[in-house]
């Protein structure tokens, strides 16, 4: 209907509909906004706890070889080897993450082990072993080698270790022999399942630990010695820890596309201790991460949806009540009769400006009557 009742109707109607629909947008990005910031420094601090965790765990393993050497090497001097043996069970018992703990002579022959573990085995050639003729080392992920076949393996995955050896010195700096150490890289895993488990049900995020590459050494099942998106790489290396959305896809695994929420930080050290630079990832899927905002938005549309039709009442009675006293006086001016010059128009003041145009046209028309007698 061509009507002002009408043209009124639409006009606030539609605004109160943009309205509506606009604040319920708005209102529910800044609420998908607010929670990435939330969940993500979550993340990103669930991150800085396990990296943490390994940074003193490994520091950890670094003295006790360092305590353990300034007390074999007087044994070891004093020619008293089979003191030695019960150190070495003693240290594997009282940390089980040790797959092998030996001592090896300066020639690269192991002299005793826990287990008799590669007992009279040459191992002059080891990475580890030529490190630690000079100085403490700490050796970054490798697969097992030479224990390989003698360690128990659950998994058909192979076995991996980190390398931990010290020289062992005389009194006036002559070289004795090593101290050396596997340890199960797995021990990673698990302190990282100890430390998720308490809050799976809140964040049911994953972690992953890369090393200084982007190699994955720890994660989820398929992510293993994939390498992370550099897009990702280049934006951890900018900071120190951080939390950003990616999708964190691997390569044997091209249907996963779906983004995650991820926070990041990379090793520290600590003292003495040089870390690996591994890469530390708390990871959730933003489908997960979002779905309180998600929620939030269908409500507000839900909302928006019954409050749409009492504003559009609401806006119908304010234009039957704006346009009723216009609509009055239409219906008074059309039924002027001009052999009756003295009928006029009933003065209105419903409000300011239908008082003011019913007074005009009454001064008009009574002028106008007065020109007819005239």
């Amino acid at each position: 209907m061509n009507t002002l009742k009408s043209r009124l109707t639409l006009l606030f109607g539609g605004l109160a509909f943009v309205a509506t629909a606009a604040s319920t947008w708005v209102v529910s990005d800044l609420a998908v906004d607010a929670l990435r910031k939330s969940t993500g420094q979550n993340l990103e601090e669930i991150a800085i706890q396990f990296r943490d965790k390994i940074d003193l765990d490994l520091y950890e393993r670094y003295n006790d070889f360092k305590v353990v050497s300034a007390f074999v090497s007087p044994l070891l001097e004093s020619g008293r080897e089979a003191e030695i043996a019960p150190v070495i069970d003693a240290l594997q018992h009282n940390f089980s993450s040790y797959a092998w703990v030996g001592l090896v002579s300066p020639a690269g022959m192991v002299i005793e082990s826990n287990g008799g573990l590669l007992r009279g085995a040459d191992v002059s050639q080891r990475p580890w072993f030529k490190q630690a003729l000079k100085q403490p080392y700490m050796g970054d992920a490798h697969d097992a080698i030479l224990l390989a076949e003698k360690l128990y393996n659950p998994t058909s995955a192979p076995l991996r270790f980190l390398d931990l050896a010290v020289p062992l010195r005389s009194e006036d700096g002559t070289l004795l022999g090593v101290l050396g150490a596997h340890l199960y890289l797995d021990w990673v895993a698990n302190m990282g399942r100890t430390l998720m488990t308490p809050m799976r049900k809140r964040l049911n995020a994953e972690f992953i630990v890369a090393d200084q590459s982007g190699a994955v050494l720890i994660g989820p099942p398929g992510s293993v010695r994939q390498a992370l998106p550099e897009a990702l790489i280049n934006r951890m290396k900018t900071v120190e820890s951080g939390y950003l959305t990616t999708a964190l896809a691997f390569n044997d695994t091209p249907t996963e596309t779906q983004d995650y929420l991820v926070g990041f930080t990379r090793l520290q050290g600590r003292g003495e201790y040089e870390s690996f630079n591994w890469w530390v990832l708390v990871r959730k899927p933003t489908a997960e991460a979002f779905n309180t905002a998600r929620d939030l938005r269908t409500s507000l549309i839900m909302v928006g949806l019954v409050v749409a039709p009492i504003l559009l009442l609401f806006v119908s009675l304010v234009a039957r009540w704006t346009t009723r006293p216009l609509l009055k006086m239409t219906a008074e001016a059309s039924h002027l009769d001009p052999e009756k010059p003295d009928t006029l128009i009933r003065l209105r003041d419903d409000y300011a400006e239908v008082k003011t145009l019913s007074s005009v046209l009454r001064d008009l028309i009574r002028s106008l009557a007065n020109k007819t007698r005239e």
